[in-house]
């Protein structure tokens, strides 16, 4: 039950402590001045709290020692959240647990309910109430045979993923750059769903971007997508250098473009193409253009037979990935017949300078959703993050006029290779992902209203939308950030994010200290996941293909 405000007083409708407070009668009320601080509250501290926090990692209130409080059930806490940021605002006990959230520009009652320990048992409740959706524990119906290791493909430190087609066909995928002429080879493997039984084809690779010297070190990285139940895309990104004579090296950084279609469990490769994306080497280029291909473009699923592509135009020797994008922001639609390409011209928005794209969605077949960062200028760390709508008529891209998130600068761009990271509800409404955290926006025509960033600090992908009102996402960008969890849609706009979760990790036979890193799921409810032995690196998960599971769940 939510809390009423009405008039002057607040009412606390959980069933087990039944208050009233006057909002003219709190013992003191205090404004927090705006600040990157959390909030640590005392039993001395004033009933009516104003919360201003500028900084997503630090926005929480922490809430007093349980057991220095008067009484349980006495005088509520009454919390504001008006972050400049638009973040929720956590409510944490004094253990640090989290016991409930504040969404942007929400009242919170907080009332405790038992005060036997330090860290008590506290009821959260709010003007408009949130619902928090979890995994079911015992959804994870399987933990498969262990894939196979290539000596080509190494052990450790690959860029890999899953592609879901249908309820019952996946493709797992995995890349490596290895042998003479430093090729960049993509290896799959066909997986059939049966119950709660998943088998695995043949290994079978192909050369993704070929020759980029003959001997140095680099390395490559794939964004995979859905096209239809028999066909998928992949963009692939490559580096490398290779000694060329005393205090000499010449660099290469190259991307492409393929689709390529499953039929039983064999996969038919296409041939790769690389649109008009930057490519460098084979001349004295430095390092940074080439490293900072790795970070440069997304792709994002049409129709069966369309998709488009984004990155930045042109990058910059004198600074250091990521933040060294020169060009403009530019995008290409994609016709697919089997495995052939048509290619449209690439369209560019040409106030986008200094500008990487984070994450696309289709709105419809005529209407793209991106998010992208801006820096203020070339080399800088800082920015906003900014959302445009692209109309697409056949092979032709049209970007409308931006608009930007944030209020203020932010680090807004990010090291990551990119995965799936937004997803579109219907035509009028798209969840996303920036460098820094998730946020949701509505759509009028061709206007872009950005809503809130209800998420918190971290970023979240991969991310599917299993059903129209719930979102499957995992993790973060690196560190301790790979839990599971969901995003409830609302009808009305915005959405409510759970805490993250590992019960994945906990039903395998075999438990680790990484947590569940979920890198696929089919156009359903269900889903396939890794549970990674390596645990998961800066920037991208990593994990040894030889001592990796693939776990089925449900998200029930």
């Amino acid at each position: 039950m939510p809390i009423t405000v009405s008039g002057t007083s607040i009412t606390f409708n959980d069933a087990t402590v039944q208050t009233t407070a006057a909002t003219g009668g709190f013992s003191g009320a205090t404004t927090n001045a705006i600040s990157s601080s959390p909030i640590t509250l005392t039993n001395t501290s004033s009933q009516y709290q104003v919360a201003q926090i500028s900084s997503f990692t630090n926005s929480y209130v922490t809430l007093p020692n349980a057991t220095t409080m008067a009484s349980a059930g006495s005088d509520p806490f009454v919390i504001e959240n008006r972050s400049p940021y638009g973040a929720n605002l956590e409510i944490r006990n004094a253990a640090g647990t989290i016991v409930g959230y504040i969404g942007i520009a929400q009242i919170g009652l907080i009332q405790l309910k038992d005060k036997s320990t330090s860290a008590g048992q506290w009821a959260v409740e709010l003007a408009t109430p949130q619902t928090f959706l979890t995994y079911d524990a015992n959804s994870v119906a399987s933990a498969t045979n262990t894939p196979t290791n290539n000596t080509d493909a190494g052990t450790s430190g690959n860029i890999y993923g899953i592609v879901g087609l249908t309820s019952t066909t996946f493709v797992r995928w995995w890349v490596v750059s290895s042998g003479s002429g430093f090729n960049s080879l993509m290896y799959t493997q066909v997986g059939t769903i049966s119950g709660s039984t998943i088998s695995l084809g043949a290994i079978q690779n192909t050369t993704i971007i070929s020759s980029m010297g003959t001997s140095g070190a680099g390395a490559a990285c794939i964004h995979a997508i859905r096209l239809s139940n028999t066909a998928y895309a992949v963009m692939a990104k490559a580096a490398n250098f290779t000694s060329g004579g005393c205090c000499a090296a010449t660099y290469y950084g190259r991307s492409a473009i393929a689709v390529h279609t499953v039929s039983g469990t064999t996969v038919t490769f296409g041939t790769p193409s690389s649109a008009s994306m930057p490519q460098y080497g084979g001349g004295p280029v430095g390092p940074n253009q080439t490293t900072g291909v790795l970070l440069n473009g997304v792709l994002t699923r049409i129709s069966d037979t369309a998709f488009a592509i984004f990155y930045n135009s042109s990058l910059s020797n004198t600074y250091t990935p990521p933040y060294n994008f020169a060009g403009s922001l530019s995008c290409q639609i994609v016709s697919v017949s089997g495995t052939t390409m048509t290619i449209g011209t690439a369209a560019t928005l040409g106030t986008s300078t200094y500008t990487q794209a984070i994450s696309a969605v289709a709105l419809s077949a005529t209407s793209l959703a991106l998010c992208y960062a801006q820096a203020t200028a070339t080399g800088g760390s800082v920015g906003r993050s900014k959302l445009v709508i692209i109309s697409v008529s056949g092979s032709a891209a049209t970007f409308n006029t931006p608009v930007t998130c944030e209020t203020a600068d932010v680090n807004c761009f990010t090291s990551s290779f990119p995965f799936d990271a937004a997803v579109a509800p219907s035509a009028t409404q798209f969840i996303f992902s920036t460098a820094y955290s998730v946020g949701e926006a509505s759509v009028s025509g061709t206007v872009p209203t950005f809503n809130t960033f209800p998420l918190g600090s971290t970023p979240r992908w991969p991310m599917y939308l299993c059903t129209s009102s719930k979102v499957l996402v995992a993790g973060g960008a690196g560190g301790t950030g790979y839990g599971s969890a969901y995003l409830t849609v609302s009808a009305t706009g915005g959405f409510i994010y759970q805490v993250p979760t590992q019960v994945l990790q906990s039903n395998t036979s075999t438990t680790s200290a990484a947590p569940t890193a979920v890198l696929g799921a089919q156009p359903t409810t269900a889903f396939v996941a890794y549970r990674s032995i390596a645990g998961v690196g800066s920037g991208a998960p990593t994990f040894g293909i030889a001592n990796s599971t693939l776990i089925l769940g449900n998200t029930t």
